[in-house]
């Protein structure tokens, strides 16, 4: 996954920390609004997570880049759902991979009935572009 793609001030975070450790971060404590201090000595209930997520040194890093305001940490398992919805289609509409919905499942450790299930609503979905006329 690409920094980029990831939302809200999470880029800023993964740019130190990495995108998997980032995403795995905002998962177990994502919780909206947060103020990072400057400096790892000023403390706090979030230094002392980061600090446990991530160690002190790369602490220290995010804390130079980013410290000395508010930061969106949101709880990205909706946006993690999403991401492996999209792979999960893409991965079946790629006929040339040979992979079968049981293959897939296995990829993703999901049932065969959820892959389908992601594959059918993806197939119903309006293009965003597009326009309804009716």
């Amino acid at each position: 996954m690409k920094v980029e793609s990831l939302p809200y001030d999470l880029p800023l975070i993964a740019e130190v920390a990495g995108v998997e450790a980032t995403i795995d971060y905002a998962v177990k404590y994502g919780v909206g609004d947060v103020y990072l201090p400057k400096c790892i000595e000023a403390g706090g209930k979030e230094v002392k997570l980061l600090v446990e997520h991530f160690g002190e040194s790369v602490t220290r890093k995010i804390l130079k880049k980013i410290g000395g305001g508010i930061v969106y940490i949101p709880n990205c398992k909706l946006w993690l759902a999403k991401q492996i919805a999209k792979k999960v289609f893409n991965d079946r509409m790629d006929y040339k991979s040979g992979l079968t919905v049981v293959d897939i499942a296995r990829k993703y450790g999901m049932t065969s009935r959820n892959v389908r299930r992601i594959v059918a609503s993806k197939r119903n979905e309006k293009p965003s572009a597009q326009v309804s006329m009716f």
